[in-house]
């Protein structure tokens, strides 16, 4: 863990179709920290998918917490379930490495719910003849 900076989760989940998502960084100590937030493709594609951030931040001494939005892409395409990953970074190192610990990385999940499907049962009848203690399948297709 970074006892200093950390994300308030580690993991996000947000529909397609909200607009933007909204992740929390904390603050752990008593003093001004400069920092770096960006985000890092996964199966979600920047600016098809979402907005890419880079940023450098300064919360001051007072803030304990602050929230970066991170705009999500809506189309009427159904596709699966996408990722990616916003990140912590040291902007005065020339690599600009990402802070140390694992809670300085959160993951993004971008639920699609244009075509959530249609559920159903496989056949329309079924016939069961009633036998003590055996079960039967009725199949759910979606």
């Amino acid at each position: 863990r970074n006892g200093r900076l950390s994300f308030n989760c580690l993991h996000y989940s947000v529909t397609e179709s909200s607009g933007f998502i909204e992740v929390i960084i904390q603050k752990h100590v008593d003093e001004e920290i400069n920092f770096g937030i960006r985000s890092i493709q996964g199966n979600a594609v920047p600016k098809d998918d979402y907005d890419p951030i880079d940023e450098v931040m300064t919360m001051k001494r007072s803030e304990q917490m602050r929230s970066v939005q991170i705009r999500i892409h809506d189309d009427d395409i159904w596709e699966p379930d996408k990722d990616f990953y916003v990140e912590l970074y040291d902007p005065n190192e020339e690599n600009k490495p990402r802070l140390e610990g694992d809670d300085t990385q959160t993951i993004v999940t971008i639920i699609d719910e244009d075509n959530p499907g249609i559920i159903g049962f496989d056949n329309r009848e079924v016939q069961v003849k009633k036998k003590d203690g055996e079960y039967f399948e009725l199949k759910i297709v979606r």
